[in-house]
């Protein structure tokens, strides 16, 4: 019974870690947004404020006519914060993987 243990409790503790980060991926969006979410890459990858607003604007519009969910319009702000404040990195590392997450 204690070798069970020794892997059993592990592994759940693994899986619990696992859906617990699992679940704080970037939301997927319909096929008709996912231009914004390459255009937000793009924008963000060139260190562009111009288009990033732009493409803002667009994401805007998609989500009060209800194109785009709460929790898709949060992915697009968060990206766009970070790259207001300066803080390219993050707005690039959050656009990539709102990106990825996409699929394939």
């Amino acid at each position: 019974m204690n070798r069970i243990n020794r892997y059993i409790i592990p592994y759940i503790i693994a899986m619990q870690l696992f859906m617990i980060t699992g679940c704080s991926r970037p939301p997927q969006v319909n096929p008709d947004q996912i231009r914004l979410v390459e255009a937000t890459w793009t924008a963000v990858a060139g260190k562009d404020m111009k288009a990033l607003n732009e493409v803002m604007k667009l994401a805007d519009t998609e989500h009060q006519s209800g194109r785009l969910t709460d929790h898709q319009w949060s992915s697009f702000q968060e990206i766009y914060k970070s790259a207001e404040a300066q803080k390219w990195k993050s707005a690039e590392d959050s656009a990539f993987e709102f990106l990825h997450a996409q699929g394939p």
